[in-house]
């Protein structure tokens, strides 16, 4: 799987922009981890059907639906990846990965982005609809803005950036 293919289409394996929850279990099966199971800070959601956001490849993956039951975005949690699964084995991005990584793949690629200019809300907004997001903070340090990690890199519809 190529991180270009994902920053222009939003697709990772068999997640993508604007499946059904039935299809996504299609292809992979009923998620074990989705956002709200137990343990969890806020209700708890015990079912996935009820959760809006289910993981996969490890959680090193996510797909976000809408109140309709379709994805609006696909992400990616390079803390997760696991370059040891199949998918990820030749993925550019992954544990510790960091955002001038991400630039630096994005100036390599000639994709278009632009990025936020505060260091504690960095930003890259690749392609017009790839959000990469930093993590500012190391130790309780603000750590400089292409030295931050990659928190995630998530694509969607443009509403769901808005």
């Amino acid at each position: 799987m190529h991180l270009l293919e994902f920053v222009r289409s939003g697709k990772f394996g068999f997640l993508e922009l604007g499946m059904s929850r039935l299809d996504v279990v299609k292809h992979l099966g009923p998620p074990v981890r989705w956002v709200g199971k137990p343990p969890t800070i806020g209700p708890q959601i015990l079912i996935p059907e009820e959760a809006d956001v289910w993981l996969y490849y490890g959680n090193g993956a996510s797909i976000k639906f809408d109140e309709l039951g379709h994805s609006i975005s696909v992400s990616l949690l390079p803390k997760h990846i696991n370059k040891e699964l199949p998918i990820f084995r030749s993925f550019p991005i992954g544990p510790g990965a960091t955002m001038s990584d991400f630039r630096n793949f994005l100036v390599e690629q000639e994709i278009s982005f632009s990025e936020g200019k505060d260091p504690e809300a960095y930003y890259i907004l690749a392609h017009r609809q790839c959000l990469a997001l930093s993590l500012p903070y190391w130790k309780g340090k603000l750590i400089p803005k292409g030295d931050q990690e990659i928190g995630l890199i998530s694509t969607g519809r443009a509403s769901f950036f808005l």
